[in-house]
C-alpha cells in the first residue's frame, strides 16, 4: 500500500474526529472503505503519535479530546504538504520502504495534522493522495535500530564507541575505538562518520556492518571545523581518492538526456554535442566509484579522458567477456 494512501485515511480519521462526535470503529471502517481491524491500527497509531483519541464505554465509539499541543506556526499550504510529506519518507514497522529509523516524522506529521484549521486540512487531502515519495533500493536494517540509537547517544554524551565491524575495505571484522562526528543517509544506507583508534584518522562506517558496540567512558569532542563537505572533497560519492581527475565522457542520445537532467556531481558541465549527444566534464578525486556509474550505463558511454579511466572500463570489459566464455 502506499504510504499516502494510508496518510489520506489517518487524515481523514482525524478530520471526521474533530467534529467532537464520538465514532465507533465500524462507521469509520465504512466511511474509510476498509476493515475494522484497520482502523483499529489506526487509531492506536494516531494514539502512539501524541493525538488524544478517548474510548468511550457508554456509546462504544471514539472521540478526540482537546489537544495538549500547541498551535503551529500559520502554515501555507505548501509548507503543510511539504511537512506531511516528509513524514511518509519514514518507513513503519510493516512497511519496507523508506528511509529506517525516521518513523517519528511519521508521528510530528500526524500531530501538525491534528492542529491544522479545517479549511487547509480539506485542501490538503486531494494533495496529499496526489504527492508520493519513492526513495528506491535501500538497506532495511531490520536489526540495527538498537545500534543506531546507540550512536546517537554517544554523540549526545560525547562518549568514545567500543566496536566489532565488518570491514569490506579490509575483507576482515576489526575492533576500535570510534568518536562518532556525523551520521548521514546516502547509497541506500546510514553511515557513520567518526575518527577511528584503529586507523588514527576519520573512517565512514556502514551501520549494516556493525556486529557489536559498546559504550565506553572515554569522551572525545567533535573537531568544530569538521564537515562532510570538507571530508568527501570531491569524491564522486563517498570514496574519495588521493588523485584529482578531470573526467570527460560522452553520451550517446539514448541516454544523453538523462545525464544531463540529473545534478549528478556539483562540478560537473555538460555540453550539447552533435545528433543529440553530449559530453559531460567532471572533477573528482578518485575514479573507483565513477568507473562503476559509467558501466552503468554501457556502450552508451565513451570515456574521453583520463587514459587510467579508460583503461580502467576496458579491463571491466575484457573481464566480464572472458568470464562469459569459461562458463
Amino acid at each position: 500500500m502506499s504510504p499516502n494512501v494510508k496518510l489520506q485515511r489517518l487524515l481523514k480519521i482525524i478530520e471526521q474526529l474533530r467534529t467532537g462526535q464520538t465514532i465507533n470503529a465500524e462507521d469509520l471502517a465504512r466511511s474509510c472503505d476498509v476493515s475494522v481491524r484497520t482502523i483499529y491500527r489506526d487509531l492506536e497509531l494516531l494514539q502512539q503519535s501524541g493525538l488524544e483519541i478517548q474510548y468511550d464505554d457508554v456509546s462504544q465509539g471514539y472521540r478526540l479530546l482537546t489537544s495538549r499541543f500547541v498551535l503551529p506556526a500559520n502554515f501555507s499550504l505548501s509548507e503543510a504538504l511539504s511537512l506531511i510529506l516528509i513524514g511518509t519518507v519514514g518507513r513503519t514497522q510493516s512497511d519496507q520502504t523508506g528511509i529506517p529509523f525516521l518513523d517519528d516524522a511519521q508521528s510530528a506529521a500526524f500531530k501538525i495534522l491534528n492542529q491544522l484549521p479545517h479549511k487547509l486540512r480539506t485542501e490538503l487531502t486531494p494533495l496529499v493522495t496526489a504527492h508520493e515519495i519513492h526513495i528506491g533500493a535501500i538497506n532495511p536494517l531490520d536489526n540495527a535500530a538498537e545500534t543506531f540509537q546507540i550512536i546517537q547517544q554517544s554523540i549526545k554524551d560525547g562518549l568514545q564507541l567500543s566496536i566489532v565491524y565488518g570491514s569490506l575495505f579490509e575483507g576482515k571484522t576489526i575492533k576500535t575505538k570510534l568518536s562518532p562526528y556525523r551520521v548521514f543517509f546516502a547509497a541506500r544506507s546510514w553511515y557513520i562518520v567518526g575518527n577511528s583508534s584503529l586507523h588514527k584518522e576519520v573512517r565512514t562506517f556502514n551501520l549494516a556492518r556493525f556486529h557489536s558496540l559498546t559504550p565506553t567512558k572515554t569522551r572525545y569532542t567533535i573537531p568544530p571545523r569538521f564537515s562532510l563537505e570538507k571530508y568527501f572533497g570531491n569524491a564522486w560519492s563517498m570514496i574519495k581518492g588521493e588523485t584529482r581527475y578531470h573526467v570527460v565522457i560522452e553520451f550517446e542520445p539514448k541516454v544523453a538526456q538523462n545525464v544531463a537532467e540529473v545534478q549528478w556531481h556539483k562540478t560537473q558541465k555538460v555540453t550539447r554535442l552533435d545528433n543529440g549527444r553530449i559530453r559531460y566534464e567532471v572533477n573528482v578525486d578518485g575514479i573507483d566509484e565513477i568507473t562503476w556509474w559509467i558501466l552503468g550505463y554501457g556502450s552508451q558511454a565513451h570515456v574521453i579522458e583520463p587514459e587510467e579511466l579508460r583503461e580502467r572500463i576496458h579491463q571491466h570489459a575484457r573481464e566480464v567477456l572472458t568470464q562469459g566464455e569459461s562458463r
